[in-house]
């Protein structure tokens, strides 16, 4: 009773939640969040304290019904920078609250559920609807520039694009992705030019421009599900655009998009996952010339006669995505000797003698490459020879600094004198993926691929197999593998197959004592999408008892 009584004097609980706010930051905010909701005697005191050092802006955007925040830690570097994603149009009676808030979102993305971002076109009057009303509305009504400090936008655009560019959201934007929808190349207007034209009239100061398709779910080309739109073969006239058809169209919106050009700050482009046009001539010409683009992306759709009439540009670039590669020519339109990283996606035309090719071409045209993707196309249109590195791996000795090497062989298998000659033909790599058949094959990589691995690339810090067999030969001889004592850190075999797994962790020990065996367990325990991990687990699980027991 005498408590209860000390509390109505407003001194003594002042004195107690200036008490609790001398306490540090990550303490006392629990506290007094406890305090206003335990007592009217503590409340406005504890709520006014609360909001006075607010420790980011999320409790902000949480009072609009509509608005989602998520903290942009910028790679590490904590900035007051906000993510906002909106799933509906604020109502009326909270734009003002809105536009008050919007100073602080640095990246927008404006894909949510039921979001009409132009205005919906009503084809049954031939004309322009404003219901439901769309991001022009929130604008005039909030106010423009709506979004001052925005300076990554996710843009999502439907027909009919005759509409001005919504960039006057803020003139502050640097990166910005144009999403289209699933739309057939018929459904690309006249249009289409003057959309980019106006965006890129908007904004010339844009460094970093994304183009894609929403019916990619994979964006990210890190991700293992991840394919760049190639041109399909046809199945059923009736159900799909003709060729003639489809690549008309296609070329008017590569012929659109070179209105790029305007962009002369442009320092990464990106069209890899965009399903209705590719890059044509114009395109690429328009792409050549910028001076500042370091980062390029896209596919090649330009006739085998016209390629050689393209002067080859590019002269600056350091990362180069490519698909829709078939002999190779595709990549002489690229002059760039400073190539740090290359990625090579080819179709499913792609017969097996043209990679060869493709990869002399490469070593030709960047000598200086240090990091290679080769992604090959799924299936074989002519059957491999025995060994297809064999016949194919030799040009990638010309790489001299060539670091990182990830090969996806699609449906075919790699065997052991197969890895044996690729080790030795990149002894100085740090980080090795291998990609190929072990669903099908009776035989593939065993130890002995791991043995000469780790004898031919001392240097190697990851390596990372589809598949291995530890074969009956190779655990009757285990005895006589040799000590390598190979400085590799991380290693991942994704389908392991052996008749026990003691063996097997003792092979892997003699080549690869200093593996960090709790990271490799992490990232096999991460990767759900793969056929079998627990024979793998169980070899790491040996190796790190062998470890403990060193120590």
């Amino acid at each position: 009773m005498a408590t209860a009584r000390a509390l109505t004097i407003p001194e003594i609980a002042l004195e107690i939640v200036e008490g609790v706010y001398a306490m540090p930051v990550s303490e006392r905010r629990p506290v007094l969040a406890s305090l206003a909701l335990v007592s009217r005697v503590f409340h406005n005191r504890a709520m006014r304290l609360l909001w006075a050092d607010l420790p980011s802006v999320e409790p902000l955007f949480q009072l609009l019904s509509n608005c989602v925040s998520i903290l942009d830690t910028g790679g590490g570097a904590l900035r007051r920078a906000y993510s906002l994603t909106l799933n509906a149009l604020p109502p009326d009676n909270e734009i003002a609250r809105f536009r008050e808030l919007a100073g602080w979102v640095r990246v927008l993305d404006l894909q949510g559920q039921g979001m009409s971002w132009e205005w919906p076109y009503d084809r049954s009057c031939g004309g322009i609807t404003m219901d439901p009303p769309s991001l022009w509305y929130l604008a005039t009504r909030a106010g423009v520039p709506l979004l001052p400090s925005l300076t990554k936008l996710t843009l999502p655009v439907t027909p009919p694009y005759h509409m001005e560019a919504m960039l006057f959201l803020s003139p502050s934007v640097h990166d910005l992705a144009l999403s289209f929808p699933e739309w057939s190349a018929g459904a690309l207007t006249k249009y289409i030019g003057m959309l980019f034209k106006g965006i890129f009239a908007q904004d010339p100061r844009l460094n970093h421009l994304r183009v894609r398709s929403e019916c990619y779910m994979h964006h990210d080309p890190e991700d293992e599900m991840f394919l760049p739109w190639s041109p399909q073969v046809e199945h059923d006239d009736d159900m799909v655009p003709g060729v003639a058809f489809r690549e008309r169209h296609s070329l008017d919106f590569s012929e659109a998009l070179a209105a790029v050009a305007m962009l002369q700050d442009l320092t990464t482009f990106s069209m890899l996952t965009m399903n209705t046009g590719v890059a044509g001539r114009n395109l690429v010409a328009a792409l050549s010339a910028l001076p500042r683009l370091r980062e390029c992306a896209f596919g090649v759709d330009i006739a085998p006669d016209v390629l050689p009439t393209i002067p080859p540009g590019f002269a600056d670039l350091r990362v180069l995505a490519v698909s829709n590669v078939v002999l190779g020519t595709e990549l002489r339109l690229f002059n760039s000797p400073l190539l740090q990283a290359l990625t090579i996606y080819h179709p499913e035309s792609t017969i097996t003698d043209s990679y060869c090719g493709t990869l002399e071409v490469a070593a030709e045209r960047f000598p200086h490459l240090r990091r290679l993707v080769w992604k090959w196309s799924p299936k074989n249109v002519v059957p491999p020879a025995a060994h297809i590195l064999a016949a194919t791996i030799q040009p990638l000795s010309v790489f001299e600094g060539l670091q990182d090497l990830c090969i996806d062989f699609g449906e075919r298998p790699v065997y052991d004198n197969d890895i044996a000659l690729l080790a030795g033909a990149v002894p100085r790599l740090l980080h090795l993926r291998l990609k190929f058949d072990m669903d099908t094959q009776k035989q593939g990589p065993s130890a002995q691929s791991l043995l000469a691995v780790a004898q031919r690339c001392p240097s190697l810090h990851t390596l990372r197999l589809v598949g291995l067999f530890i074969t009956e030969a190779d655990e009757a001889n285990v005895a006589t593998f040799p000590y390598v004592g190979n400085r590799l850190r991380y290693l991942d075999v994704a389908d392991l197959r052996c008749m026990g797994e003691s063996n097997a962790a003792r092979i892997t020990d003699l080549l690869f004592p200093f593996l960090d065996v709790e990271a490799c367990r992490r990232r096999a325990a991460a990767a759900a999408s793969r056929p079998s991990t627990g024979c793998w687990l169980e070899v790491l699980d040996r190796i790190g008892t062998y470890h403990a027991a060193r120590e």
